[in-house]
C-alpha cells in the first residue's frame, strides 16, 4: 500500500457571516495515476463550503472599532463508487479567525487554516490502491463584507469579497505556497419577519492555473452557487435553521489538458446557534448532499466579540 501526504490545492473557504443568535428587541475524474487522481479526490470534498452566510441572531457586520475571534472545528467526509473506482475520505481541519468593523456598514476578515486528511483509493476492484495521509496547514483568507442598506422597507442586501491570499498547493508532502490563486464574490439579502428571517444568497469563486510544484499543473474548476435559508428564533438565545444550496462546479483539468466533467450539486443545510453569553455564540452547521457526490460536512464555531 503506498503512503503520501497530498495537499489539496483548492483551499476551501470558511468566512463566515452570521446573521441578526438573540433577536434583540425585536424580535467522478478519469483515470491520470492514482497520484493525480488521490489529489483530484482530496480537493472534491468540501469545495462548495464557501462564505454562506449561516443564520444567527446579533450583528450581521462588526460594529466599528469591533474585534471578534472565531475559532472553527470541521469534519468532512466522502464516498464515491462505481464499477472500476472505489474512494473514501475523511478530512478533520481547525481554522482560527478574525473580524473586525471598519465602518458601521465594512468589516475586514481573516483567517488561518489547517487540516488533516485521509484519502483511501481502489482500482480495478482493488487490485490496486493507494493510501494518502496530509497533516498541514491549509490557506490564509482575507476579505470584505460590506452591508449595502438594512433590513427597512427593502430587504436587506449585503456583499462580500474575499481571497486566499496564501495557498498551499502542494500534492506531495512538501509546501507548495502560491498567493492570490483564489478569489469569490458574492451577494446575500435577507428579511426578518419576526421571530422568523429569510435569506437568499449567491456566490462565484474563481480559481487560476497554479504550480503544484511536482511538475503538476492544476487548473481547479470555477464554482458558482446558489443558497435560500430560513432561520426561526426559538427564544433570545437559541436559533435555528434549514435550507438548501444549489451548486455548479466547471470540471478541473490537470497537466495534458485532460479535464473532469463539469459538475451540479444540491444540498441540504441545517443548523443551529445558542448566545452563551452576551458576547459569546456557539453554532452548529451540518450540510449533506441530495445530489451529486459532495459527500457531507459537520462543522462547530465558537464566536466571541471584544
Amino acid at each position: 500500500m503506498a503512503s503520501a501526504n497530498l495537499t489539496c490545492p483548492v483551499s476551501i473557504p470558511h468566512t463566515r457571516w452570521n446573521l441578526p443568535v438573540r433577536p434583540t428587541e425585536h424580535l467522478k475524474p478519469k483515470r491520470h495515476g492514482f497520484r493525480p487522481m488521490l489529489a483530484v479526490m482530496l480537493c472534491s470534498l468540501g469545495t462548495v463550503a464557501h462564505a454562506d452566510l449561516p443564520l444567527t441572531l446579533e450583528e450581521v457586520i462588526a460594529k466599528k472599532n469591533e474585534v471578534t475571534i472565531e475559532l472553527g472545528f470541521d469534519y468532512g467526509n466522502l464516498y464515491t463508487s462505481d464499477f472500476v473506482h472505489e474512494n473514501n475520505k475523511d478530512v478533520f481541519s481547525m481554522s482560527l479567525g478574525m473580524r473586525y468593523g471598519l465602518t458601521s456598514t465594512t468589516e475586514i476578515y481573516g483567517s488561518m487554516r489547517g487540516a488533516a486528511q485521509q484519502a483511501r483509493s481502489s482500482f480495478s476492484k482493488g487490485s490496486e490502491r493507494s493510501h494518502a495521509n496530509r497533516v498541514q496547514w491549509d490557506s490564509l483568507t482575507i476579505g470584505i463584507n460590506h452591508r449595502f442598506s438594512p433590513d427597512n422597507e427593502t430587504p436587506a442586501l449585503l456583499g462580500y469579497l474575499q481571497t486566499e491570499a496564501i495557498e498551499n498547493a502542494s500534492l506531495t508532502e512538501n509546501n507548495r505556497v502560491i498567493y492570490g490563486k483564489t478569489w469569490s464574490i458574492g451577494i446575500i439579502t435577507y428579511r426578518r419577519i419576526d421571530p422568523v428571517v429569510f435569506s437568499l444568497s449567491s456566490g462565484f469563486r474563481k480559481s487560476w492555473k497554479r504550480n503544484t510544484g511536482d511538475s503538476v499543473m492544476v487548473i481547479p474548476g470555477n464554482i458558482f452557487h446558489v443558497s435560500s435559508k430560513l432561520n426561526l428564533a426559538l427564544n433570545a438565545e437559541t436559533s435555528v435553521f434549514w435550507g438548501a444550496r444549489w451548486s455548479n462546479k466547471n470540471g478541473s483539468r490537470l497537466a495534458g489538458g485532460s479535464k473532469d466533467i463539469s459538475a451540479t450539486q444540491t444540498s441540504l443545510l441545517l443548523g443551529a446557534a445558542y448566545a452563551v453569553s452576551k458576547r459569546s455564540t456557539l453554532h452548529f452547521d451540518l450540510s449533506a448532499d441530495i445530489s451529486g457526490r459532495g459527500g457531507g460536512n459537520l462543522s462547530t464555531l465558537l464566536r466571541h466579540t471584544f
